[in-house]
């Protein structure tokens, strides 16, 4: 694994993917292995242990209602949208949208880098 091209894979998500936050890769504890941001503020450390936890609990009910593999877990909120993709190795992508961000495309910018980190992890 090479952290600059994980960087450069977040940097890129975070400039294609319109009114994002922020972008992280996070390993299977919860911890952020590389994180972009557009220059707004956003407590990625705080967050990213959370994330993680989410992401987890939804991979387990999808599994208890026998519903397959999770491609992509979104939350919606009043101020913005959650992406969290599952990547290999236990780690995850999450993506940080504005409010009134257009979803599908970050979404779609999203699944294109995970294909990519899923390469390099």
């Amino acid at each position: 694994m090479s952290v600059p091209d994980l960087q450069r894979i977040l940097d890129d998500l975070v400039r294609s993917a319109p009114e994002s936050r922020a972008a992280m890769v996070l390993d299977a504890d919860g911890a952020a292995l590389v994180q972009a941001t557009s220059g707004l503020p956003l407590p990625a450390e705080a967050i990213s242990v959370r994330c993680q936890v989410l992401l987890q609990e939804t991979l387990g009910v999808a599994e208890r209602l026998d519903q397959g593999p999770v491609a992509d877990v979104l939350l919606e909120a009043d101020r913005g949208t959650l992406a969290m993709i599952p990547l290999r190795n236990g780690c995850c992508l999450c993506l940080v949208l504005q409010s009134g961000a257009p979803t599908g495309r970050g979404l779609f910018a999203a699944r294109r880098a995970a294909a990519c980190l899923n390469d390099l992890l």
